[in-house]
């Protein structure tokens, strides 16, 4: 490296932590993207370079749904080993947010002090971060039509994941999810070693009449794809008659499968080299996945499969995903919903947890929502009119609250339980007072309404700043 370089890296990583000091300071945030921007000014290959300091190189999470929970979830498996891991764990997975992130691990002169880098990554960002960070490792969560006014149709988020993947070395790992057949397909084109995972247990979707099959049709030829068991929208044990495209043989396999509602989830499963129970105390079918891809990933990587059931057993919920907070005597879940299926999973879960009898909603279509919000139609929220409990309220909030009323009429909902209420913080104490105390509460959000709620519980004092979760 010159001199020169060597400033520039220098004078990039001490203008990235002031910035993210001062981001705290002056109470703007959590100093989780604009410091990885004002960084890649300075000095553009900043990640690059920093990135190949991590003594034991750095994993990549991504996919539609998932990639932040996973990543927590082996976040907490391997610093458990007593591992330095540096982490975007708020879920900034950008090119910005990532090098803020190992910036903010680095010291003035450019050393690092963690010893793995364990990274999430927006779909679209794949590419760029993965020819930057060079990862030892990729895993993939699924793929999920999300935000079509970034991504677009699958293909091309399925297509912008294969181009990272395919910057993987051969000692490297690619792990997928093999019940997807666009995760799994991506599996035959990548010169790395592939570990699959996936289930194999007589769980099958009883959400039939609200199931989103996105992946219709065989990626090799064209041909529709049969189902002998789907698990959820269009994850399941698939094949096409015509080419004979199948989901592939699993490595990591949930054989068996209780569920415990808002308690979580007891599996069983099974490794090349042993099997083990886990209690998953986190609710939510995709949580299964989530934990599958985390266990492989570390089991691959050495660690003990009694080690990884004891501490997926502690793991807690991301920021935002299923978190709980205790407010007034109520139990509150904050639910983050992105697009039809993580919102079809969302109300299935909700529903079938008895959490429907108060919920607040908020919609936002901020660039970081996505400013198309049709996808809103393409949800279940018929689920919601099942729920007659006489009491209960819906509170719907957020920008585009007036829209989010409109679909709930069509949906069949009570109009005389939904209250409109534009202001979060008063949509939030409406809903929390109109529940009896001890009951639960469900807010589900998107991303920029999941803030703003958070922000509002912080200053109350209720939560810690999402940064600190």
């Amino acid at each position: 490296m010159s001199l020169t370089d060597r400033m520039r890296l220098c004078a990039g990583i001490a203008a990235g932590k002031g910035a993210a000091g001062l981001c705290r300071l002056l109470k703007a945030g959590g100093g989780t993207n604009w410091p990885g921007k004002i960084s890649l000014a300075i000095y553009p290959e900043i990640l690059s370079w920093l990135s190949r300091e991590f003594r034991l190189g750095s994993i990549m999470v991504t996919g539609t749904n998932g990639k932040t929970t996973a990543a927590k979830m082996l976040v907490h498996i391997l610093s458990g080993l007593g591992w330095k891991i540096s982490s975007n764990f708020t879920g900034a997975n950008l090119l910005a947010g990532v090098t803020a992130a190992v910036v903010r691990d680095a010291g003035l002169t450019g050393r690092i002090r963690s010893d793995l880098a364990l990274l999430e990554a927006d779909e679209a960002s794949v590419p760029r971060l993965s020819s930057d960070i060079r990862p030892h490792a990729i895993i993939v969560t699924n793929i999920f039509s999300d935000q079509l006014d970034r991504y677009g149709e699958l293909n091309n988020t399925a297509a912008l994941i294969g181009r990272g993947l395919a910057q993987l070395e051969r000692d490297d790992y690619a792990f997928l999810n093999a019940d997807d057949p666009y995760v799994a397909a991506l599996g035959k084109a990548v010169k790395a070693r592939v570990v699959y995972f996936g289930m194999e247990c007589a769980y099958e979707d009883s959400n039939e009449e609200f199931k989103i099959r996105e992946s219709r049709y065989c990626h090799d030829c064209g041909g529709y794809l049969a189902y002998k068991r789907t698990y959820y929208s269009h994850l399941g044990d698939y094949f096409c008659s015509r080419c004979g495209f199948k989901r592939p043989d699993t490595d990591f396999t949930v054989t068996g499968l209780q569920a415990r509602g808002v308690d979580g989830y007891t599996l069983r499963l099974i490794a090349p080299h042993g099997k083990v129970e886990i209690d998953l105390k986190l609710p939510g079918f995709y949580n299964i996945y989530n934990a599958l891809a985390a266990a492989a990933c570390a089991a691959t990587y050495g660690v003990d499969l009694s080690f990884i059931r004891d501490r997926l057993s502690t793991s807690a919920s991301a920021f935002g995903r299923m978190e709980q907070v205790y407010i007034k005597s109520r139990q509150v879940f904050i639910v983050l919903v992105k697009n039809p299926v993580s919102l079809n999973e969302a109300l299935h879960t909700v529903v079938e947890a008895g959490l429907a009898g108060y919920i607040m909603i908020a919609i936002n279509d901020n660039f970081s929502d996505g400013r198309d919000i049709s996808w809103l139609w393409d949800g279940g929220f018929e689920m919601l009119k099942h729920k007659s409990d006489a009491g209960r309220k819906i509170l719907i909030s957020g920008i585009r609250a007036e829209e989010m009323a409109l679909r709930l009429k069509y949906a069949g909902v009570d109009c005389g339980s939904m209250v409109v209420e534009k202001d979060i913080a008063k949509a939030m104490d409406a809903v929390i007072f109109a529940a009896p105390e001890g009951s639960p509460v469900c807010i589900m959000c998107t991303y920029t309404a999941m803030l703003s709620l958070r922000g509002i519980m912080e200053h109350r004092g209720y939560l810690s700043r999402y940064w600190e979760a």
